[in-house]
C-alpha cells in the first residue's frame, strides 16, 4: 500500500526586484505620472520568510479650466512586510496535521506622506502584527490582533483653516489621530 514518488522541485529566485510606472487620472480633474518600485527577499532567514519593501511616488495637478490656481497633490508611500510561514505566537501550539494550512505571521510597517498644496500636509504611520491562514480550499482567513494606525496633519493654511471653519464634519477628520484596532477578515 505504498506510493513512489519523484518529485522534482526548481527554486525560484531568492531575490526579485520589480518597477514600473503609472498614468493617474481621476475624476476630479487630477492627473499626473506615478512610480513605483517592489524589492522581495525570498528566504531572508533561511526559513522561508519574505521581506517586501514597496515604495510609490506620484504627483497630480489639476487639468480642469477655471480651477483655483495651482492646486496639485504629491504623495510617497512606503510598504514594508515581514512574512514568517509560520504561527508565532505565545502559548500557542499548531498541529500541523490537523490543520488545512500553516498559519502566516505576518508584521507591516508602513509610511505615506500626502501634500495637498495650498491645503495641508498628511503623515501617516501604520504598524500591524497578524496571522493569516486557509482553513479550507475556499476560506481564507486573516487577524491582527495588533494594528495601530498614527495620522498627523500639518502646514495647514489659511485658506485650509476656513474651509474647516465652515464645516465642523470635516474638520473632525482633518484633527491628528492615533488608532489602535484589533482586524479580522
Amino acid at each position: 500500500g505504498y506510493l513512489n514518488a519523484s518529485v522534482l522541485l526548481t527554486p525560484g529566485p531568492k531575490y526579485n526586484l520589480r518597477a514600473g510606472m503609472q498614468a493617474i487620472t481621476k475624476s476630479t480633474g487630477f492627473a499626473g505620472p506615478g512610480v513605483h518600485a517592489t524589492f522581495q527577499n525570498r528566504n531572508l532567514f533561511n526559513g522561508g520568510e519574505i521581506l517586501e519593501i514597496a515604495g510609490n511616488i506620484s504627483y497630480e495637478f489639476q487639468l480642469a479650466k477655471g480651477s483655483s490656481g495651482n492646486l496639485n497633490n504629491f504623495e510617497f508611500k512606503l510598504e514594508n512586510s515581514l512574512n514568517f510561514p509560520r504561527l508565532i505566537a505565545p502559548f500557542i501550539k499548531v498541529n500541523p496535521r490537523k490543520v488545512y494550512s500553516i498559519p502566516n505571521t505576518r508584521f507591516e510597517l508602513n509610511y505615506t506622506l500626502q501634500q495637498r498644496a495650498l491645503f495641508y500636509t498628511i503623515n501617516s504611520f501604520l504598524f500591524s502584527y497578524g496571522y493569516n491562514w486557509n482553513s479550507s480550499r475556499f476560506i481564507f482567513q486573516e487577524l491582527k490582533p495588533l494594528s495601530i494606525n498614527y495620522m498627523s496633519v500639518s502646514n495647514r493654511t489659511e485658506e485650509f483653516e476656513q474651509i474647516l471653519d465652515d464645516n465642523r464634519f470635516l474638520a473632525r477628520s482633518f484633527d491628528n489621530q492615533f488608532i489602535p484596532s484589533i482586524e479580522y477578515t
